[in-house]
């Protein structure tokens, strides 16, 4: 991908600062921890130099759905440490996890509407993804890839499957600047590197079985894929419904080798658990085998059941794990790498964890803030001010979330926030409502 240069001279020192920690955090965002962190105080540190983002955001309705959603986390906190005695500590160290979610906007306001500084962003991420990927690989990473066992590489197994699934859609997506006004050796090398990484990260989708990830990029990519080659570019040398149609072909192509390459893997994976789950012919919980999807059923039944005692406000910001390990179900435990049996630590649904810890009035308000970041991308692509690719590549990270966390609830890990800080922040940066001065 190719990034036409900023002129550094005419950055006021405060914006170096920002724009050095949003490259920073870019870069260690699915790397480093610490790194990355040095990169959000940089820009948090730049920030109050910064003249115009209180305007733009203060009294916006982005702004009011914030300061709503932050009330509700806090009357959570509140209400859990009530409900359940002796668990503040996690009622407020689990509510400040949830409201750390609104740093995706740092991002998108140090992005500030530049097209440059959202695809270098971008860049970088995947970069930092791809080399601590590789930096990872030992003996016993490459035995479990080679006998169909399951990797997250450098980080947990079943997140890197969906942050590898959204490199492959970016790769998809970008491939049309990668070279971009290079000559052609350097353009040639620079397409051979990408797809080698693109088939080094499907292979790593495939290594971490994660079926969520997998149901994720096979929902998304048809949904882009049909809006890009629907969409109708302003500019006439604009290639983006060719890029789409050729990308497509490419990524169902690989997609089918690395599938008839893997077919045991994943026919393990998916098939046989249906298997044995379609042999429970009288289809009672009880007898519901405890397959991962068996699991599943188990914990949504439960959270149901605990959602019904309050069902409006919910039980609290840090309540799941409480309300599991005292149930004392025997099916609410999973086998540790220990050996040993344990207690789930959440219900494997972001929108049953809602519903649990915050009712029906925060499924409805977290729901309803989502959908409203979703529609003002739309707005700004159906406007022209964002570019087709990075248009559809930051719907296609809001599809792809809302798939995978049907099955999963990572929201409160440092990995997860810092994916969705890049990968929908840097998008949102030209989507960021502004006021006129």
């Amino acid at each position: 991908m190719n990034v036409a240069p900023e002129n550094s001279y005419r950055i006021p020192f405060y914006n170096k600062v920002g724009l050095a920690g949003l490259y920073l955090f870019s870069f260690f965002s699915l790397y480093s921890i610490t790194f990355a962190t040095a990169g959000i105080i940089l820009m948090a540190l730049a920030l109050p130099f910064k003249p115009d983002w209180r305007r733009n955001l203060l009294f916006s309705p982005l702004g009011l759905l914030m300061g709503a959603s932050l009330a509700l986390i806090a009357l959570g906190t509140w209400r859990g440490s009530l409900l359940l005695p002796g668990t503040l500590k996690i009622q407020i160290e689990e509510g400040l996890r949830f409201a750390k979610l609104w740093l995706f906007l740092l991002p998108a306001i140090w992005i500030e509407g530049s097209e440059r500084r959202a695809l270098l962003a971008l860049l970088l991420c995947l970069t930092g993804l791809t080399a601590g990927m590789l930096l990872s690989l030992d003996h016993e990473t490459v035995h479990a890839v080679l006998n169909g066992e399951r990797t997250g590489f450098h980080l947990r197994i079943t997140p890197f499957g969906l942050y590898s699934a959204t490199a492959l859609l970016g790769l998809f997506l970008f491939w049309p600047r990668i070279g971009q006004g290079m000559g052609p050796v350097s353009r040639t090398c620079a397409r051979t590197g990408a797809v080698l990484a693109f088939l080094s990260l499907l292979q790593g989708l495939v290594a971490t079985q994660a079926r969520g990830a997998w149901l994720a990029l096979l929902s998304a990519a048809p949904v882009i894929a049909i809006l890009g080659l629907l969409r109708r570019d302003r500019k006439p040398g604009d290639t983006a419904r060719n890029a789409v149609a050729k990308g497509s072909l490419l990524l169902l192509l690989l997609g089918v080798l690395l599938v008839v390459l893997n077919f045991d893997l994943v026919k393990e994976r998916i098939v046989v658990q249906i298997e044995e789950f379609k042999a429970n012919q009288e289809y009672s919980l009880d007898h519901i085998p405890q397959t991962g999807i068996g699991q599943r059923f188990h914990l949504y039944a439960f959270a149901i059941s605990k959602w019904r005692e309050h069902p409006l406000l919910g039980w609290g910001t840090g309540s799941t794990r409480r309300l599991i390990s005292e149930s004392g179900r025997e099916d609410l435990k999973i086998n540790s790498w220990k050996g040993e049996r344990v207690w789930f630590d959440h219900l494997h649904s972001l929108y049953f964890e809602l519903l649990v810890r915050f009712g029906l009035i925060g499924l409805l308000l977290f729901g309803g803030t989502a959908m409203f970041l979703a529609w003002q991308v739309w707005k700004a692509g159906r406007a022209f001010a964002m570019p087709t690719d990075l248009w559809l590549f930051t719907l296609g990270v809001f599809l792809m979330a809302a798939v995978w966390n049907l099955f999963d609830f990572r929201l409160l890990h440092w990995d997860w926030r810092f994916y969705w800080m890049v990968a929908w922040g840097s998008g949102f940066g030209l989507a960021l409502p502004r006021r006129r001065s």
